[in-house]
């Protein structure tokens, strides 16, 4: 994928609200959030449990930043609690 294509991802274990999340809609995390691929911060389009996938499933689809082709760790924040840092391949542009 090269910079600016948006992806989808999923975190397991995560929790994302004090009690259950709804299954039948979107709902969006309510802490405070970010994506960092490369080290540059990616735009969220959404950051939220994943629509019929059950608790502890979150959802993020971000746009790649302009990091370059190469592969770059991801790390998700929120609440100030950052994942581990799975990686990504982003490649050239297709011309």
């Amino acid at each position: 994928m090269p910079d600016g294509s948006a992806y989808v991802s999923y975190l397991f274990q995560f929790q994302a609200s004090g009690g259950a999340v709804p299954v039948d809609r979107l709902y969006r995390l309510t802490l405070p959030n970010l994506l960092v691929i490369g080290g540059v911060t990616a735009e969220t389009l959404f950051a939220g449990a994943a629509p019929a996938l059950g608790t502890g499933l979150v959802q993020i689809n971000p746009r790649i930043p302009e990091v370059g082709a190469g592969v770059w760790a991801v790390t998700f924040v929120a609440g100030g609690v950052a994942s581990n840092a799975p990686q990504i391949f982003v490649s050239d542009p297709v011309k």
